[in-house]
């Protein structure tokens, strides 16, 4: 008889010895090798050679992996929205502790229906025009009054409310209720936005859910709500499911956001942001202006100077200095001129007394000339020859007896 353990007995196992039990209680389980499995392809990522993509239904899905060996030599490969059949094995992926159905094959059965609808709707709305950016409207960007259509239930509407607390506390905010999943989701959904739009003072609509399948998505992919969309005249902001799920309603909305959260931040402006930006400016138009009004301080401090240099009074006064200046110059140069002109004078009046025959006779010299002309030497006259004698007082009349010369050592 074996004896059954108590919980405190039961052997603690680490995270690997569980994850390993697991695999090998999949690996004997019979049902789960070869099995065939129907759904609509979800979310194909091919990689390297290898498929990964999930399988799903209305109810439930599974993670897919279509390996490269496998791939190359499949008739056909999985196609997003189809609905087709694979075979292969289920698998256990400790590491990530992720069940997967390792893919063998891959056989086509057709689109799937909504996946189908979607395509023909998105067709026949594209032609019309109603996905061109011309038509759509620019949200403003300082919103007074914001307008949330979702579920009040949904956590779309609390990660709105936690972005718009966050960015900007003073937008107000108003939620209008609308079912976002099942058969009269679309009615709710088109009656919440005419209901928005016609709130006094909004300025912009956020139509928000979080994700889920094609078919959770469905109402927001209906041609209802993307009409209602098209013809609101307040802008809308689709913020519907995660990042990879795409519907009508964002294709038509003014701007499209990947999540409700983005939705929120692509309407709104960070305040505090705005704020270091404000105060940012104001320190640089401060810096502005107390460069400009010191520039043009220096200018006017320039222009007045060069008024003052150019005034009548100041003209004047330099001319008069000028002037006085000029005839200072003159005058001393006058002065200078007549000096020197005194001083040659003098000059010449001393050389010719010095030269003068008069002033040689005044010291008690006399002239001996003849025919007029001062004798210098013996030569000049000859014995018996009548000469005269300039004397201090008058003159003699001589005659030449004897010359006697003298010569010169």
């Amino acid at each position: 008889m074996q004896m059954k353990l108590t919980p405190a007995e039961e052997p603690v196992r680490t995270v690997s010895e569980l994850c390993a039990l697991v695999q090998k209680t999949l690996s004997a389980n019979p049902d789960l090798r070869g099995v065939r499995v129907v759904g609509e392809i979800f979310r194909v990522s091919p990689s390297h050679g290898h498929y990964y993509f999930e399988l799903k239904d209305s109810a439930a899905r599974i993670s897919c992996a279509l390996f490269s060996n496998r791939a190359g030599a499949a008739a056909c490969l999985p196609q997003e929205g189809k609905t087709m059949v694979v075979t292969g094995y289920i698998d256990f992926y400790a590491p990530y502790g992720k069940l997967t159905c390792i893919v063998e094959t891959v056989q086509d059965q057709g689109e799937g229906a909504l996946y189908a609808r979607f395509l023909r709707l998105k067709e026949m709305l594209e032609k019309e025009g109603l996905f061109d950016l011309g038509r759509k409207k620019k949200p403003t960007q300082y919103p007074k009054k914001i307008a949330v259509v979702t579920s009040p239930e949904g956590a779309a509407l609390q990660d709105i409310i936690n972005q718009l607390i966050a960015r900007n506390p003073f937008v107000e905010l108003v939620v209008v209720p609308a079912k976002v999943q099942g058969m009269y989701a679309k009615d709710d959904i088109v009656s919440a936005l005419k209901k928005a739009e016609g709130i006094p003072g909004v300025d912009t609509i956020i139509l928000a859910r979080g994700g889920g399948s094609i078919e959770e998505l469905w109402p927001f992919n209906e041609e209802e709500v993307a009409r209602t969309i098209a013809t609101c005249k307040i802008p809308v902001i689709c913020g519907v499911g995660h990042e990879i799920d795409h519907t009508i309603a964002e294709y038509v909305a003014d701007v499209a956001a990947t999540t409700p959260t983005q939705a929120a931040v692509l309407v709104t402006r960070n305040m505090s942001e705005e704020l270091d930006r404000l105060k940012l400016l104001h320190a640089r138009s401060r810096s502005v202006a107390a460069m400009y009004l010191h520039m043009r301080r220096s200018e006017l401090a320039a222009l007045l100077a060069r008024m003052e240099t150019v005034h009548p009074r100041m003209v004047l006064d330099r001319h008069r200095q000028g002037a006085a200046f000029g005839a200072e110059r003159l005058d001393a140069a006058y002065r200078r001129h007549i000096d020197r002109q005194r001083h040659l004078v003098q000059r010449l009046e001393g050389k010719l007394v010095t030269l003068d025959p008069l002033a040689v006779i005044e010291r008690g010299y006399c002239i001996v000339m003849k025919d007029g002309q001062a004798l210098r030497t013996t030569k000049d006259v000859h014995e018996g020859d009548i000469v005269s004698i300039r004397v201090k007082n008058g003159s003699l009349t001589a005659k030449i007896i004897e010359k006697e010369e003298y010569h010169e050592q």
